[in-house]
């Protein structure tokens, strides 16, 4: 069976993250696991947490988590922000380099956040082909397991269509938005918004209430598209699942959204 595998620390983050990995593991229908790496023992911050049974490892911390996750039967990682809320790099230096060197999902859990429930997922796509694929497989596991979907577009003023000022205008953009890009998530609610498209999704994330948002990246920090997942993870205020672009199979290349709000992302 694949596994959900967490990434802790003797840090009070280290019971979130636990957390989160059971949520996950469910819905993916996996079995959570998870690894401590390092001194210090972790069961005073995490207390009691059953069924995530907890393997201390030693040695480099992120040569040894990258090992780890690397296996065959790990579907997805689950790691903590360390670092100050609201600091440009607020995911802390480890989580930074565990998250460009892992192919694979990865979970980003904030150190105040109380996962409880996985209901309500945010969905943020910026009309690329690439975005759309990389979140595809993701619909279909999180609806099953009974989450209610919601899609988030940010347009920048440069990027926002003229036409979308004609009555009932907006609707159908929504609907051919989502048919183009992510066909799974025609079901889905549609948010749309202007201005800066990382702050733009925190603010959406914490309007709805959110659980979980599930955010296509190309595993780097640098440029708008790593400054968007950057400031999704300071300021969404909820775990941030971050599917690699690079390892999704490419969608036919006529399939082209209109708008590209992430710009660049």
């Amino acid at each position: 069976m694949a596994r959900v595998l967490a990434a802790i620390d003797a840090s009070a983050v280290a019971g979130p993250v636990l957390d989160e990995t059971q949520l996950l593991a469910d819905a993916l229908g996996a079995t959570p696991d998870a690894i401590h790496v390092g001194r210090g023992d972790p069961a005073e911050c995490i207390g009691a947490r059953a069924g995530v049974p907890v393997r201390t490892l030693h040695g480099d911390v992120v040569s040894t988590i990258v090992r780890e996750a690397s296996a065959d039967d790990v579907e997805a990682v689950v790691v903590g922000a360390r670092g100050l809320p609201g600091a440009r790099h607020s995911v802390g230096h480890v989580t930074g380099r565990l998250l460009r060197r892992l192919p694979k999902l990865v979970a980003v859990v904030p150190p105040d956040h109380r996962p409880a429930k996985l209901q309500h997922v945010l969905v943020p796509l910026d009309g690329s082909i690439a975005t759309g694929s990389a979140v595809t497989g993701l619909v279909d596991t999180f609806t099953r397991h009974g989450a209610e979907l919601v899609v988030v577009h940010v347009f920048t003023p440069e990027t926002i269509p003229s036409t979308l000022d004609h009555t009932g205008a907006l609707e159908l953009w929504e609907e051919e938005f989502v048919r183009r890009t992510c066909p799974r998530l025609a079901d889905a609610r549609v948010a749309v918004c202007i201005g800066p498209p990382g702050t733009k999704i925190a603010e959406a994330a914490r309007a709805e209430a959110t659980d979980l948002v599930v955010l296509a990246w190309r595993r780097r920090f640098t440029g708008r598209h790593g400054q968007v997942v950057l400031d999704a993870l300071a300021h969404a205020g909820a775990p941030v699942l971050l599917v690699p672009i690079d390892t999704c199979p490419a969608r036919p290349l006529e399939v082209v959204a209109a708008a590209n709000g992430f710009g660049g992302m």
